[in-house]
């Protein structure tokens, strides 16, 4: 019982590291590497650049919550209209 254990054990962190042999670490470094991934993606989606630089996260969050102006006048806020058309 305790070798199929083992092996249950041994191919699930071949299965999660993609390396035949374990090495001190390869856990951790292929969950940040995971990760990092995963948050690359997110903010990608958020700023919609390609490559991050410091404060694009920051730039981004104002820019859609900072109102902006229309041809008309109207104050904008991500993109929405804040008075109904009804009011305007």
């Amino acid at each position: 019982a305790v070798n199929k254990i083992g092996d249950g054990v041994t191919d699930a962190v071949q299965g999660f590291t993609g390396k035949e042999q374990y090495e001190f670490g390869d856990l951790t470094k292929t969950a940040v590497n995971k990760i990092g991934a995963e948050v690359a993606d997110v903010v990608h989606d958020f700023t919609g650049k390609e490559q991050y630089k410091f404060g694009d996260l920051t730039r981004t969050m104002l820019s859609k919550l900072r109102p902006s102006r229309s041809k008309g006048g109207q104050i904008k806020l991500d993109g929405r209209n804040n008075k109904r058309e009804e009011e305007l």
